[in-house]
């Protein structure tokens, strides 16, 4: 018999999908946006104006004094350990141009 999961944890799994989204949309309109309307903001992360301006605040971004345009952020790239591709290539290339000398 499977055990279905509980109302509790199908509760937090939707909050989290939520904030994931949410914290993705913030992460593309700071980078695709040097202004953009605070109602905007607010459509396209499901926020409410105070919550809006909060999460706008916390990422450091300028509100307008009038509170109806923000100027977005680039968000910081954290580092990456991951290698790409072409640089792994790179360093065989060499590695098996050394061996070969």
């Amino acid at each position: 018999m499977k055990k279905i999961p509980s109302k509790k944890i199908i509760i937090e799994a939707e909050s989290s999908s939520v904030d994931h989204v949410r914290e993705r949309s913030f992460n593309l309109i700071g980078r695709s946006y040097s202004t953009i309307s605070l109602d905007t903001v607010m459509n396209m992360t499901g926020l409410n104006k105070d919550a809006a301006e909060r999460a706008c605040r916390d990422r450091k971004w300028e509100i307008s004094e009038d509170g109806t345009t923000v100027l977005p952020v680039l968000p910081t790239q954290a580092t990456s350990l991951h290698t790409s591709s072409e640089d792994q290539l790179f360093k065989l290339t060499e590695f098996v141009s050394f061996l070969e000398n």
